[in-house]
């Protein structure tokens, strides 16, 4: 089983896919820290000291390499989608798309300490996320997505009924 969960920062993405990966039992891997490995940059650095054609090159290098994965949950950085080549790679992959509220998803924002991932824009940070929301929700359309609401229950409670509805698909296809 391949599942990548996509969305927009804040959206639950590497949290929800972490608890995911534990209830399938498979391997968790997450696109931004798979390229910090590599690449020896996290992508803020990476947006910080080359732009951001350079963070969607390494970028899709790295998924390249990840969708080579036979059994796996994949977190991809929210632009990743936009990028046709990323698409392609992952179109064998079920896709999640993990969604909210614009301002729940600036509230996680503001709220994670740790997000190291500064502003890709000049605007405020809920008008950031609603450019972001009309941009790239047509090419996380096109990845034929589930989508999943992630505002109305925890992510592990989400996990497990994400699960549940997997694992059926799979006895599904079998």
């Amino acid at each position: 089983m391949r599942v990548v969960l996509i969305g927009l920062r804040g959206s639950g993405k590497s949290t929800v896919g972490r608890e995911l990966a534990a209830c399938l039992r498979l391997p968790f891997r997450d696109s931004d820290l798979e390229l910090t490995a590599r690449w020896g940059e996290t992508p803020a650095e990476v947006l910080a000291r080359h732009g951001e054609v350079e963070l969607r090159l390494r970028e899709t290098r790295t998924i390249r390499e990840l969708a080579r994965e036979t059994h796996a949950v994949l977190a991809l950085g929210g632009g990743s989608p936009a990028r046709a080549e990323n698409r392609k790679c992952l179109a064998e992959w079920r896709a999640i798309l993990l969604d909210a509220p614009v301002a729940e998803l600036a509230r996680r924002i503001v709220a994670d300490a740790a997000n190291e991932r500064p502003p890709l824009t000049e605007l405020p940070i809920l008008e950031e996320i609603e450019r972001h929301r009309r941009e790239r929700w047509p090419d996380y359309l096109r990845m034929k997505p589930l989508v999943c609401d992630t505002s109305r229950s925890t992510p592990h409670d989400l996990a497990q009924s994400l699960a549940e509805r997997l694992l059926g698909e799979d006895e599904s296809a079998s």
